[in-house]
């Protein structure tokens, strides 16, 4: 997050504040951006013509390369849980990001799709469970048959996810006042507040305006109580894209937690892999 705004500043400071000026720093700047935009962009392409993956019944296999080639390969069985994250420029393009997570460490730990179609993406986490009850499956029909006949019966009967919570509209109020989430407000124009001072120099005739508001009673108390409003309405909102979606479902096989409004955020982690509550 703190990369992206960094990087929206420079293009506004370069490309809209500094967009006249004939500045050697601002000239060089610009160069050195639309580089880093073009080796970024060169990186991407070869990504998607050296990265590839395949399924089999049992793992991932990885491959990277081109001239010095890899391959890794991760067993379904490491696999404990699943985070996808779909922004709003996913939304848009109807692709997501995956993160199938091991319990292992390391950069290699985890299988990571930055930018995957939502319809693969659906694909690969179903494959990977319906590998892991065939491995099951297969397990247990060693020790009975019977017993297994009536766990495929209670598996297709239970195909279809149970919602366990769901907030209501009162939940998302009561949220929003006890988490304190409308004071958040304040320290974000307090930042904005610096960094337009930073560029434009605004302190003198804030300054200005704000003894005169200080100075008058009425003004201030119209102010306070259009600020409270504000602030209220800001802590209510942002609440509702965050948790308006929230939901706790589970199958068979896993439990599911989504979240976000604008920017969905799905957690699912197989039941097996459940340690404590």
């Amino acid at each position: 997050m703190e990369i992206s705004q960094k990087l929206h500043f420079f293009v506004i400071y370069l490309f809209v504040i500094k967009a006249d000026s004939e500045s050697n720093s601002v000239i060089y700047g610009r160069i050195i951006f639309f580089l880093a935009f073009g080796i970024t962009l060169v990186s991407i392409i070869l990504k998607w013509f050296t990265h590839k993956y395949e399924l089999d019944d049992r793992s991932f296999h990885l491959f990277k390369g081109f001239f010095s080639k890899s391959e890794r390969t991760i067993p379904f069985s490491k696999i404990q849980n699943v985070n996808r994250h779909t922004s709003l420029l996913h939304r848009i393009f109807k692709v997501t990001s995956a993160n199938f997570e091991t319990g292992m460490r390391g950069e290699e730990a985890a299988v990571k799709f930055e930018v995957i179609s939502q319809i693969e993406a659906d694909r690969i986490e179903a494959h990977i469970t319906s590998a892991s009850r065939h491995e099951l499956t297969t397990i247990n029909s060693n020790n009975d048959n019977i017993e297994l006949s009536s766990k495929m019966d209670t598996e297709n009967a239970n195909s279809n996810r149970t919602i366990h919570f769901k907030p209501t509209k009162s939940d998302i109020l009561k949220a929003s006042f006890t988490s304190l989430s409308f004071f958040i407000l304040f320290p974000l124009i307090g930042s904005f507040y610096f960094k337009i001072n930073e560029i434009f120099h605004v302190e003198e005739e804030v300054e200005g305006i704000f003894m005169s508001i200080m100075s008058s009673g009425w003004m201030m108390t119209i102010i306070i109580i259009v600020l409270v409003i504000i602030s209220a309405t800001f802590g209510i909102v942002r609440t509702f894209l965050k948790y308006g979606k929230y939901q706790i479902s589970s199958d068979h096989d896993r439990i599911y937690i989504t979240k976000g409004v604008i920017e969905e955020t799905t957690f699912s982690i197989s039941k097996e892999k459940v340690q404590a509550v």
